[in-house]
């Protein structure tokens, strides 16, 4: 069933992401598209270097983990 099948993925998903950092990334963009402070950029800038990018290669890691064998064939 669909309910099943997403279960599923956020299951693997959650193995593959620190969900906190994830919604971080979502509030810091929502909250710069109606910042226009250079500051607050360059803080942002940091955030994304240091935390987010991290976070994007534990994803395709974990990704790569569960799916490499499948996304071969593609």
């Amino acid at each position: 069933s669909i309910t099943l099948a997403f279960k599923s993925t956020l299951s693997i998903l959650n193995r593959c992401i620190n969900e906190d950092v994830w919604i971080e990334m979502l509030k810091s963009r929502n909250d710069m598209t109606h910042i226009y402070d250079g500051e607050a950029a360059k803080r942002l800038v940091n955030i994304i270097l240091k935390k987010y990018i991290p976070e994007f290669l534990r994803m395709q890691t974990g990704i790569l983990e569960r799916y490499g064998d499948i996304l071969q064939q593609i």
